[in-house]
């Protein structure tokens, strides 16, 4: 395009703005930014397009202390981010991608452009992978963005192993690691999330040069750490072929978790041993409910149930009325086998459960494998005043590839079964 004429050949005002811009003509206002690698570098644009979509930009080249100064200095961005930003502006366009996508929604949010920081947003909500999202985290928490944060720590939820085998996981601060292992709804073994912890904590050991790997260990990951890892989730092969070998813990700690291992009360409570309930599949088998009808006389309310695939029973839900609380002693049997024993006071939570019935959730201490085409009874012995009452039960209930068949359980004395009365749902844990 000749120089003397580009004018007469683009037939919109944006394509006349993007060309100026892009060759540098007319330019008013000079930004020095660091490139990748990290020389200094100039950009141009022209002030009037800046301010036309950026508030910030317009208190600075038209408000009363407007710059003056020829060149603006940025040290906080990139020319990849910068250039990106100013891209859009004039054009309405962007062209985002895993490099630059952080740069951008951080200059977006700075010069208050909302349109391009939507765009920066749906992009990481459609392309953010697991194995990137420890690269995203730290920085949405800096630029504290509660939305785009939670949906990182969906994908962590979600996608657990994935994310905590990868490289950016290694990296994450302290406070993220801690953040991490707090959390309760983790898809991956305890013993593999232990794993990956070893290998944060090697990589700190080797950037600091020590030697002695074990003795600094401890000191590294911290009280904090150590305390989150949920050791009474392991199996004892597993404790004792990858934690005890680490020296990690103290002796202690190795006694109370050998303890409950061999199902004995500890004589210390220092471990969390709450299952981490990942990808919870909740089956409502009633289709209707009925208000503060169902009585407790001390008598065991039970269904029996199979499944088409292998899962685990995380818990159930049961029927109460609002306000009340209820004392509950939950068994799982396959036959007269008991699979798990919970036994805890339970207060009716405040809202609707699923906009129906008022109840509560009893989660057991560990997952109960269940196996598919077996048959398996969940019983429960409540106290505590009438509860709501599930009508009209089905038979068998279908999430995606999962069905659940429901049957009458001979251990059942207190009414329930197929059509009517207790566990509105159970909480089931893909594999």
């Amino acid at each position: 395009m000749e120089a003397s004429s580009w004018q007469n050949k683009l037939s919109t005002v944006r394509e006349r703005n993007l060309y100026a811009f892009n060759k540098s003509l007319f330019c008013d206002v000079k930004f020095s930014v660091l490139d990748s690698n990290g020389g200094r570098v100039t950009l141009q644009a022209h002030k009037y397009v800046l301010a036309i979509s950026s508030p910030v930009f317009e208190a600075m080249f038209y408000g009363e202390l407007a710059e003056t100064g020829p060149t603006i200095d940025l040290p906080d961005c990139t020319k990849e981010g910068l250039q990106e930003m100013l891209h859009h502006m004039y054009s309405d366009e962007v062209s985002l991608n895993g490099s630059n996508v952080m740069q951008v929604l951080y200059l977006a949010k700075k010069y208050m452009l909302p349109f391009l920081e939507q765009k920066c947003r749906e992009y990481l909500e459609e392309e953010l992978k697991p194995e990137d999202v420890f690269v995203v985290l730290p920085q949405v928490k800096h630029l504290r963005d509660d939305k785009l944060e939670q949906h990182c720590w969906d994908m962590v939820d979600r996608e657990t192993e994935r994310a905590v085998s990868s490289e950016p996981f290694l990296d994450v601060p302290h406070e993220v690691l801690c953040q991490v292992l707090g959390r309760d709804r983790l898809k991956i073994r305890e013993v593999d999330l232990f794993q990956a912890v070893d290998k944060w904590v090697l990589k700190r050991i080797k950037e600091k040069g020590i030697e002695n790997k074990k003795k600094i260990k401890r000191s590294i990951l911290g009280e904090e750490g150590i305390r989150l890892i949920r050791f009474p989730l392991m199996s004892l092969k597993e404790f004792a072929g990858n934690v005890l070998p680490s020296k990690i813990l103290s002796t202690d700690e190795i006694t109370e978790l050998v303890q409950m291992f061999s199902s004995l009360a500890p004589s210390t409570k220092m471990f969390n041993e709450k299952s981490r309930i990942k990808a919870s599949v909740f089956s409502s088998r009633f289709n209707d409910f009925s208000g503060d009808i169902w009585n407790y006389s001390g008598n065991i309310d039970a269904i029996d149930l199979t499944v088409n695939k292998a899962v685990s029973l995380v818990g159930v839900r049961l029927n109460g009325s609002q306000g009340n609380s209820y004392n509950v002693e939950l068994t799982i049997y396959q036959i007269d086998t008991v699979l798990a024993f919970s036994s805890s006071s339970f207060q009716t939570e405040d809202k609707l459960i699923d906009d129906q019935y008022h109840g509560f959730t009893v989660t057991l201490d560990k997952p109960v494998p269940l196996d598919p085409g077996v048959r398996y009874t969940i019983a429960a012995k409540i106290q505590g005043p009438r509860s709501y009452r599930g009508d009209n039960g089905k038979e068998s209930v279908q999430c995606e590839d999962l069905v659940i068949q429901y049957l009458p359980s001979t251990k059942s004395r207190n009414g329930t079964g197929v059509t009517q009365g207790q566990f509105p749902s159970i909480i089931l844990e893909l594999s």
